[in-house]
């Protein structure tokens, strides 16, 4: 044999490299019972319309709030309040700038564009303190 394949053999430690490989674990035990599942929480139950569960009926209530910072309320006007102000003239100039509708549906779809355009600037404002006049 090779003297330097001795070497090597007398510096190895056999007996570790040969011993037996640790048993298998059982892996198909019983799997313990699931958690119970969170409770759901209940929808609120109110007769005020903006408290319906949507996102929109928060954005109100805080906006209708009294302690609501004008800053806040004058951002909603613009981001919120501007586009549907822009979509109900958009629609009052529409029924005024077609020949075809009869003057029902004018008056009808007139009056629908001013309460389109005016829901968030009335819902922004209504709570407003009156100052008293300075005589």
């Amino acid at each position: 044999m090779n003297p330097r394949r001795q070497d090597l053999g007398t510096l190895t430690n056999l007996d570790e490299l040969l011993k037996p490989s640790a048993p298998e674990m059982d892996l198909n035990q019983p799997v313990g019972a699931a958690p119970p599942p969170p409770e759901i929480e209940v929808a609120r139950s109110t007769t005020d319309p903006f408290q319906i569960n949507l996102a929109t009926a928060d954005i109100a209530g805080k906006l209708h709030n009294t302690r609501t910072s004008s800053r806040v309320k004058i951002f909603a006007l613009v981001f919120i309040g501007g586009p549907m102000m822009v979509f109900g003239i958009g629609i009052i100039a529409m029924a005024w700038s077609n020949p075809e509708l009869g003057a029902i549906r004018v008056v009808f779809v007139s009056i629908l564009g001013l309460a389109i355009a005016g829901f968030w600037p009335y819902i922004i404002f209504a709570n407003r303190r009156k100052k008293p006049q300075s005589s």
